[in-house]
């Protein structure tokens, strides 16, 4: 590879995490559709203690028929969503805020252990799939970034 083509590269890498830095600078805004008052809480302080470089600010909601009214009077940079709710169960719970708003990542966030679970849910609209109980903090905070930076790209 010749000079030219390398710094081209480095330049064009630079520009992009120069983009993704710049889009950290403001508030994110994310919906959390969850109806588990403890997981509510640890999903916040998670974030909250690894995303120090930007203002994360959160609005839970227990229902989806609540985070679907919700989209009506707000804008949401991502969605965390649970898959056991009180009005909804399983990837139905994705296809319905999907369909009512395709632009926002879904980050899904269950207690469930079926192995097609992950699957059905990306084939459903969602960007990433964790299990309850098995995310670090390291890796929330992976996929939470990826689908903010996917969303932005």
């Amino acid at each position: 590879m010749n000079r030219a083509r390398v710094l081209a590269c480095k330049d064009d890498r630079y520009a992009k995490y120069s983009n993704y830095l710049a889009s950290k600078s403001v508030t994110k805004h994310i919906l959390l559709i969850e109806d588990n008052k403890s997981d509510v809480a640890l999903i916040k302080r998670m974030l909250r203690d690894s995303f120090s470089g930007y203002e994360l600010e959160f609005y839970d909601v227990s229902r989806m028929s609540d985070a679907l009214q919700m989209l009506d009077s707000n804008s949401f940079d991502l969605a965390i969503l649970d898959l056991s709710l009180i009005d909804i169960e399983g990837t139905a719970a994705v296809s319905a805020f999907h369909s009512q708003a395709p632009n926002i990542p879904i980050v899904v966030h269950t207690g469930s252990q079926c192995p097609n679970l992950r699957q059905e849910a990306m084939m459903c609209g969602a960007k990433h799939c964790m299990i309850k109980g098995r995310e670090s903090p390291f890796s929330f905070k992976f996929m939470i970034e990826q689908a903010l930076e996917n969303a932005t790209a």
